[in-house]
């Protein structure tokens, strides 16, 4: 409980409550300052590992380009159709795309420096992926993955690397 103070008259009464009041707004405003601190380092750490991440994903797509088919899909399109053939990894360069399962329920959303799987949703649900606006992609069929593993393997190794690194960082149902 506060404790009631008495003072000699109303100029010392109000005074003194203009001391507390702006001594509770300093020790707020201190607060504030450290969560803005706070906030700003995190925030810092996280778009520099968002940074970090694109530039690796920006030259890999560029060592990669032999290797890739570029595909651009509208507002709406079917990226990954849950039935019928799956074209292979699509790799999004722009744009934003949801996998939805059968349910329709969003899944997760990939954005650019993400891969769209050819292979089924999470725990075996099946997922579409549909554009959520306008992407951009790099297709790496089958056929070329297989001779990318026989003809260029480090380049193949940093690829998994990058894929695998994505897939960890993202944590279970985020993500790719």
């Amino acid at each position: 409980y506060a404790r009631l103070q008495v003072e000699p008259d109303e100029d010392r009464a109000l005074e003194r409550s203009e001391d507390i009041i702006i001594a509770a707004w300093k020790a707020e405003v201190e607060k504030v300052e450290d969560h803005r601190a706070s906030l700003l380092d995190h925030s810092f750490d996280d778009l520099e590992r968002h940074l970090d991440r694109q530039i690796r994903f920006e030259e890999l797509v560029e060592d990669l380009r032999g290797w890739l088919q570029p595909r651009r899909y509208s507002a709406g399109d079917s990226l990954a159709p849950p039935e019928g053939p799956r074209e292979g990894l699509q790799l999004l360069l722009s744009g934003r795309a949801s996998a939805y399962d059968a349910a329709e329920a969003r899944l997760y959303q990939c954005g650019p420096g993400d891969a769209i799987w050819p292979a089924s949703g999470l725990e075996g649900r099946a997922a579409t992926v549909i554009a959520d606006d306008a992407c951009r992609t790099m297709l790496l069929t089958a056929e070329a993955r297989r001779r990318l593993e026989e003809e260029e393997v480090e380049l193949a190794l940093r690829l998994y690397r990058y894929l695998l690194a994505g897939r960890l960082e993202a944590g279970p149902g985020e993500g790719q």
